[in-house]
């Protein structure tokens, strides 16, 4: 009996003192917190690291294109089927789009971004091998003919999949460019 008597009596020894320590431990961590210089209204907040970051794309800018009259305007001839052609143009909020087009077999113009929400954050792009694109983030591959169809993971995301070929340009309206303007920010 003494033994059980003795056996309960350092538990509660135990119990009392992980109390009493936890106890003190916790008022010295809400003293320090209290201790601390609060902000005033005049104080203003100071951060180490910059909030935002400027999107930078590296990868494949292609030919600088201008908006007139709200649109950019490509010639056709120069184009081969089933290869890509890469374009950049700047809109009035200052975002630079870089955009692809292809010409099908079909004689069809596509245009799609050249990024993706997967991997546009990145700014590395896709480049062409053949009948695939390759996203240079991932290294995922995509048939040129669901180029500016479909829209996951990271495929090209579509701009247009049938573009509007005036005369001898493909025309792309800049409602159609802001479209994507979120992966290029």
């Amino acid at each position: 009996m003494k033994k059980e008597v003795l056996g309960g009596l350092i538990i509660v020894a135990i119990v009392v003192g992980g109390l009493v320590f936890y106890s003190l431990n916790n008022k010295q961590k809400s003293d320090t917190l209290t201790n601390q210089p609060q902000p005033t209204s005049s104080t203003t907040p100071t951060n180490t690291v910059e909030e935002t970051e400027k999107y930078v794309f590296t990868g494949n800018k292609g030919e600088t294109l201008q908006l007139v009259d709200g649109k950019v305007s490509i010639p056709t001839n120069g184009f081969e089927v089933n290869k890509v052609k890469f374009f950049n143009v700047t809109l009035a909020d200052g975002t630079t789009v870089y955009f692809m087009v292809l010409k099908d077999a079909e004689g069809k113009f596509r245009v799609a971004a050249n990024g993706n929400k997967q991997c546009a954050k990145y700014g590395k792009g896709y480049v062409q091998e053949g009948n695939k694109l390759i996203c240079t983030v991932c290294e995922k591959s995509y048939s040129v003919e669901d180029f500016a169809i479909e829209k996951p993971d990271c495929n090209p995301y579509p701009i247009n999949a049938n573009e509007k070929v005036n005369g001898s340009n493909v025309v792309i309206g800049v409602s159609e460019l802001e479209t994507v303007t979120s992966l290029f920010k």
